[in-house]
């Protein structure tokens, strides 16, 4: 399995490498970005099995109901 390098979410910044203040938040920010996908981001097993597609279609409207 590849892993993705993470980056920046600064938006004044030209580089998208991770500065050393956000590599020390950014094990948290991951957590929480995986725990919004739920059983899709594979991070709380004790959730029930959600269908994949159903999943998506749950995120989806998450995403609708935000906007």
């Amino acid at each position: 399995m590849r892993t993705l390098n993470r980056i920046s979410y600064l938006e004044t910044s030209e580089s998208i490498e991770l500065t050393e203040e956000e590599k020390n938040i950014d094990e948290t920010r991951k957590e929480d970005e995986l725990q919004c996908l739920g059983t899709i981001g594979f991070n709380n097993p004790k959730d029930p099995y959600v269908r994949f597609p159903d999943a998506i279609s749950k995120v989806d409207q998450m995403c609708k109901d935000l906007c």
